[in-house]
């Protein structure tokens, strides 16, 4: 079991001996703060029960219609960029460890997000405090790592055991500091203020930063990315001089005529897909398969990797994973194999001491080939916001990060070994132990303090004056519609059947239109799957849903499986069949499948006349076709016959049989010219020479200066125009005529 406590509450997963696994989900993460039910807080479900693995679009690597950011184009782009470092000399002298490593490798990891400014936050609709914002989002850091902690430390990479991560800082970047789509100032500079970027830019955005103190540094985000796609990160290479990936360094690359300075060792994360809150389960799994790009793994690839149903795909298939089969939490051989190679390569060098480099100011500048970020585990981290065993608080890395919690009743971990995470003199509490902390006199607030906001199934909340946290809230009566009436209340949870709301079952539609079967659907009492909107029990004024005002029935929301989970609806509410394959490597299988060649051999052995057949009407067609092409296509020779339009034989094909005909005729007549012509070269008999007749003259003026016309001239009534005298040529009877005048 792994989680976190917030207010009293539960917030984690519930791993059996047996492999089956539960998640404890705060439902105020799901809906809407007017609509969440006041008497529950927290739903509770078998991963086993997560249907988004049809809903999920990308997570990172090699093609366009896969789960993941890094398609093929992306990739390309990426290895460039990659294989474009600069080689520097090293400035700073490097601080190593001396003695055995341990066979536990910790990563220290850099996590970002996106939050409000205001005094009141609203987070997924949710309603609390600027320091609960932070609260809330240290707590999904916390258990995003636990959760792959569980992955990567009892998986072996050929024999490297034990890795495992803390979050050593976080840095939450708020609307606050943009303007414009621009940072405001450049101490806090926010490099995520602009709105409209796709994923790939937004990495490029995190990659700006100098996270050379960190082996990994993660920005996680609410955005809607184009295409669902979920995570993006750059991969890492075997090779000492290929960067990118795990513990990659701020270092220079050539970006087409200009140098820039690029921190590959950063990836993204979104927590929203087609408008709707991926299950932290499904995000879990997304940052495993992220990490695993950064370190070394590309997508599952051959097919023997990508096994399917039953057990299920590994983790870094290319689709996100819904982690209720065997396969999605484990990595498969391919994987492992190429994680092995880089972490091998990695560890091969000599650890870095990140607090004497910390000290000096940083990493500095150690090259751009590989190094050894990895340290000694260590139960704790103090500075990473997450209140942790050993810790009385835990505000930040530093001043700055206090400041922005608005704690001043924690001392940072730059404080000191002897006072950090632990509370100032006389407080009583700190804001990071709770948001119903009072920051002002370090003390908890009193009674009536509204901790936790109303949602869709849980009632409001308050402080009881007695702890920093917020009591659990009372969940509303079950059977309440929400989720736009496409679940119930049960306990508190959104998530019981609406089908079950009114004594049926439910199912999906698998016949009909794209439209059709995203309705929502239920099984009648006599066991026949029919939609909604032509069951008595979704009548009109029954149930409301959000742009269906007077209409029967429910409709699915966007990202919902649909078709027996065989698709997703899409935005406009139409089910779009989902392959992880794609339409290549389909058409690679159909075509060169073992059982196809066969087959289609036994048919040509039995059909061996249609093949004859087949191949002299080939024969025959491209004849006419290279006979038809030719009197259309242009020639330089002068002597053939011009080319004919394409379009004007398409509307009147008899020009074509006439041109044809006299292409024929032309032959006979060039031929007879031919005969003429070698006949005119015989030898004839000879005759005086007649005297050569006179030579004609052409004369040609110079043209006077032009000038305008004289109105009311002769020029000007029809004469002939000045300077432009007419040049004819004279004959030698008017020449012999001048002569004997003169």
């Amino acid at each position: 079991m792994y989680g976190s406590f917030r207010d009293g509450i539960f917030d984690g997963h519930i791993i059996y001996g047996n492999g089956e696994s539960y998640t404890i989900d705060k439902i105020d993460r799901y809906l809407h703060w007017r609509h969440r039910p006041k008497h529950f807080h927290s739903i509770i479900y078998s991963d086993n029960s997560i249907n988004f693995w049809k809903q999920r679009r990308k997570r990172s690597a090699v093609e366009t219609n896969e789960n993941c950011g890094l398609d093929h184009t992306t990739q390309q782009k990426m290895e460039i960029l990659q294989n474009s470092v600069i080689f520097e000399d090293e400035e700073n002298e490097q601080s190593y460890r001396d003695g055995a490593f341990d066979e536990r490798y910790i990563l220290e990891s850099r996590f970002k997000r996106s939050a409000e400014e205001n005094d009141i936050k609203t987070i997924n609709g949710k309603r609390i405090y600027s320091v609960r914002t932070r609260e809330e989002i240290a707590s999904l850091f916390y258990n995003h790592i636990k959760a792959v902690n569980q992955i990567y430390e009892s998986t072996s990479f050929g024999g490297i055991n034990g890795i495992t991560f803390v979050i050593q800082r976080i840095s939450l970047y708020t609307p606050s500091t943009c303007k414009d789509g621009k940072p405001k100032g450049v101490s806090q500079e926010n490099p995520f203020c602009e709105e409209n970027v796709d994923v790939s830019n937004y990495l490029n955005l995190n990659s700006r930063k100098n996270h050379s103190d960190f082996c990994l540094a993660y920005a996680f985000t609410f955005r809607d990315f184009v295409g669902g796609t979920l995570g993006l990160a750059w991969v890492a290479s075997p090779n000492h001089n290929t960067a990118g990936g795990i513990c990659q360094q701020y270092t220079k690359y050539s970006e087409a005529s200009n140098f820039v300075y690029r921190s590959l060792n950063t990836g993204i994360i979104t927590l929203v897909n087609y408008g709707n809150r991926v299950p932290n389960r499904v995000s879990q799994l997304t940052l495993a398969h992220e990490i695993g790009h950064n370190f070394g793994s590309p997508h599952d690839y051959p097919l023997d990797c990508q096994p399917g149903l039953p057990d299920g795909n590994y983790i870094m298939f290319a689709s996100a994973t819904s982690g209720d089969k065997k396969n999605n939490a484990q990595f498969s051989n391919c994987s492992i194999a190429n994680i092995t190679l880089v972490l091998t390569e990695v560890l091969q060098q000599r650890p870095v001491d990140s607090e004497a480099t910390l000290r000096i100011g940083g990493f500095g500048n150690m090259g751009a080939g590989k190094r050894n970020c990895f340290r000694e585990a260590k139960s704790s981290f103090c500075g990473n916001q997450v209140k942790e065993p050993g810790e009385d608080c835990d505000c930040g890395y530093n001043a700055e990060d206090c400041q922005t919690m608005k704690d001043t009743c924690c001392n940072p971990r730059q404080s000191g070994p002897a006072s950090r995470c632990k509370r100032i003199h006389s407080a009583q509490c700190s804001p990071s132990e709770g948001p119903c902390c009072d920051a002002t006199n370090c003390q908890p607030y009193a009674s009536r303090k509204t901790c936790r906001a109303e949602s869709e199934c849980l009632k409001q909340q308050q402080c009881n004056s007695e702890s920093p946290e917020c009591p659990p809230s009372d969940p509303k009566e079950n059977g309440l519609p929400c989720q736009d009436s496409t679940k119930v209340c049960n306990d508190g949870n959104c998530n019981g059947s609406v089908c079950a709301q009114v004594g049926l079952r439910d199912c999906f539609l698998t016949a009909g239109s794209p439209e059709h079967l995203c309705h929502l659907a239920c099984e009648d009492e006599n066991g026949t799957c029919r939609s909604s909107l032509t069951l008595p029990q979704f009548a009109i004024g029954k149930y409301k849903q959000s742009g269906r005002k007077n209409k029967p029935g429910l409709i699915l929301l966007p990202g919902s499986p649909c078709n027996n989970y065989k698709g997703y609806c899409d935005i406009f509410r139409k089910c779009r069949s989902v392959d992880a394959d794609g339409p290549l490597a389909r058409l690679k299988n159909v075509i060169f499948n073992p059982k196809t060649l066969y087959e289609v051999k036994y048919w040509i052995q039995v059909n061996w006349w249609a093949v004859v057949l087949g191949g002299l009407g080939l024969l025959l067609f491209m004849t006419l076709f290279i006979k038809i092409c030719a009197v259309h296509t242009p020639s330089t020779n002068p002597n053939k016959t011009p080319a004919l339009n394409i379009y004007d034989t398409l509307r009147r094909p008899r020009n074509l049989i006439q041109r044809t005909s006299g292409r024929q005729a032309a032959g006979l007549s060039e031929n007879s010219e031919r005969v003429n012509s070698r006949a005119a070269f015989q030898p004839a008999p000879s005759a005086p020479p007649l005297p050569p007749p006179p030579t004609s003259v052409l004369v040609i003026e110079p043209p006077p200066p032009y000038t305008a016309a004289i109105p009311g001239s002769s020029i000007a009534l029809g004469g002939p125009k000045r300077g432009h005298r007419r040049n004819r040529r004279r004959n030698d009877v008017e020449i012999r005529a001048k002569n004997r005048r003169n």
